[in-house]
Parts: C-alpha cells; sequence; structure tokens
C-alpha cells in the first residue's frame, strides 16, 4: 500500500473569525455621555427684578445631551413626581430614569426644582428646573462660575418683604374691624381667617386681607344703619 501524502494549498486565504462587539452597559454609555461632553458655557442672560446674571439655558442642557443619547442608544423619562406649593414658590421632587435601548438595564436619578410665579407657572418653572440639573448634576457638567445663589438670595428676600407686607396690610385691616367692632379680638379673627402672626404663605395671606375687607365693608353697612 502506498503512502498518500496530503498537502496544505498556501494560496487560500485565512478566516479569522469576527467577534460580536458586546453592547455597552448603561454605566459605560453613561461614561461615554460625560466624555462626550466636557462643558457647556453659559448662554442666557436671566433678569429678576434689579439682578442679572449670566445662566446656562434649559435648551442648551437638553439639546447637548440629547444629540449624545441619540448617539448611544440612551433614553430618559420621569417616573415619579410630587410637588408643593407656599405662596408664590412651588417645589417638585422629580425621579427621572435613565434606559439603556440596548438591553434592559437602566438607573433612576432623584432631582428638585423650585419655580416662583404668581399665576399658574411655577410648576412648570420647576419642572424644567429639576430636568436641567438632573442632567448637569448626573453627567457632571461645569458650567463655570455658580451664579444660582445669587437668584435664590434675591428670590428669599423678596418672598420675606412680600410677606412682612402682607401681614402688616392685615394687621392693620384688624385694627380697623376691632374699632368698629370692639368686642371682636386679633385671636378670634386669625381663628376665623385660619392664619397666624407666623404665616409665611402668602396666598393664604392674600386670602385672608380679602376676608378682612369683606368684614370691614359688612361692618361699616351696620355701623350706618
Amino acid at each position: 500500500m502506498s503512502e498518500q501524502t496530503q498537502t496544505v494549498d498556501e494560496t487560500m486565504p485565512v478566516i479569522t473569525p469576527v467577534m460580536e462587539e458586546k453592547p455597552k452597559n448603561i454605566h459605560q454609555k453613561m461614561l461615554e455621555v460625560m466624555r462626550q461632553i466636557q462643558y457647556l458655557k453659559k448662554d442666557d442672560t436671566v433678569a429678576f427684578k434689579s439682578t442679572s446674571y449670566k445662566g446656562l439655558s434649559e435648551e442648551k442642557v437638553t439639546s447637548t445631551v440629547r444629540q449624545a443619547f441619540l448617539e448611544l442608544g440612551m433614553v430618559m423619562y420621569p417616573i415619579k413626581q410630587d410637588s408643593h406649593r407656599v405662596g408664590n414658590l412651588t417645589t417638585v421632587n422629580v425621579t427621572y430614569r435613565i434606559a439603556n435601548t440596548d438591553s434592559d438595564d437602566y438607573v433612576d436619578v432623584v432631582s428638585t426644582g423650585e419655580g416662583a410665579d404668581t399665576q399658574d407657572k411655577a410648576a412648570g418653572k420647576a419642572m424644567t428646573y429639576a430636568y436641567k440639573y438632573a442632567l448637569l448634576r448626573t453627567f457632571a457638567i461645569p458650567s463655570g462660575e455658580d451664579t444660582d445663589k445669587i437668584h435664590s438670595a434675591q428670590l428669599d428676600k423678596e418672598i420675606k418683604e412680600a410677606t412682612s407686607k402682607a401681614h402688616a396690610t392685615l394687621n392693620g385691616l384688624m385694627n380697623t374691624f376691632i374699632s368698629l367692632r370692639p368686642s371682636g379680638t386679633k385671636e378670634q379673627l386669625y381663628n376665623t381667617l385660619k392664619v397666624t402672626a407666623q404665616t409665611e404663605d402668602i396666598q393664604l395671606l392674600n386670602g385672608a386681607i380679602a376676608k378682612m375687607n369683606d368684614f370691614i365693608k359688612v361692618a361699616n353697612k351696620e355701623e350706618s344703619a
């Protein structure tokens, strides 16, 4: 029996198997967002009464982070929210979920925002603030000198001044009413109006002032009858 020799054709190409890249998890994608967005320059001027300062707009933050989310396959949406209002100031606490569209993993982050408005825009302002700072803080995006404290200090001052003025007005109206109805006392009036000398809710105080004006009108009519 003759031996058969098997040879290898050296002209045939060597095929190297291609390894599929493992999808990034949510933490790896969040790190990539941080790599992509190193810094955001303030692009807005915020004016409040006599105070004016440079700020970073929600539009710039959202549009910049949105582009990174689209490239990396990420989404962010609120899953829980509660709010409360004191005077003109509304505070919202929001839990946002940052999810990975390539898998089922996600991260939940919590943010708080405050907004001041005499009408119905305070909640919207607070939600915008909460969303912007959720993005800035979660992805550690710097924007330069922190000037938010200027706005906060000015707002606190305005609220205290408005509250003090409302208490002075209410106290004057009570004195007027008691002069018309000597049997009445301030303690009784506070109980009727459901406020105290320490109430800080400007809406409650304004409501009490309106009621006192009505009480005085009735008392004056009775005096002239």
